[in-house]
């Protein structure tokens, strides 16, 4: 449903593109391709990101819904996972364009799929994580010194 709303592939392609070009990469753009010298990818639904996004969407929409948090803080909550979690997947992306480019086939496969695939995941539910705790202490803090 994400996806209809909006093109989260072409947006991925859109950032990493800009990313690689001022990280003077030799990077052409068309459409969800990402074409270096030595090679290219293509940026489809399934490299997108948008499983992560969606688990954060709802992470967040859950910490805001059972941990009492000022509503301002509750509406922005699950769109700041969803950025953590695009952020993380571009920087995914850009390696596995970096490692089309050097043409280093297995790097890219491990990456790609599997157990390097899913280190991303966890480093955007880590970092998620690390947000939401530091919300519920400073939230609490503050409770705790209007109550003093």
């Amino acid at each position: 449903m994400l996806d209809r709303v909006l093109n989260f592939s072409l947006l991925a392609a859109k950032f990493v593109g800009v990313i690689l070009y001022y990280a003077n990469f030799d990077v052409v753009r068309k459409n969800v391709v990402l074409a270096l010298p030595n090679g290219a990818i293509e940026v489809n639904s399934g490299c997108s990101g948008l499983p992560s996004i969606a688990i954060l969407l709802q992470m967040g929409a859950l910490f805001a819904i059972y941990c009492p948090v000022p509503r301002l803080i509750a509406l922005l909550l699950p769109l700041t996972g969803a950025l953590i979690a695009f952020l993380v997947n571009g920087f995914r992306i850009m390696i596995l364009a970096i490692l089309t480019n050097a043409q280093n086939k297995s790097a890219f496969d491990y990456w790609h799929e599997g157990m390097g695939e899913q280190v991303f995941s966890i480093i955007s539910m880590v970092l998620f994580g690390l947000l939401c705790e530091w919300i519920w202490e400073q939230t609490h803090t503050q409770e705790k010194s209007e109550t003093n």
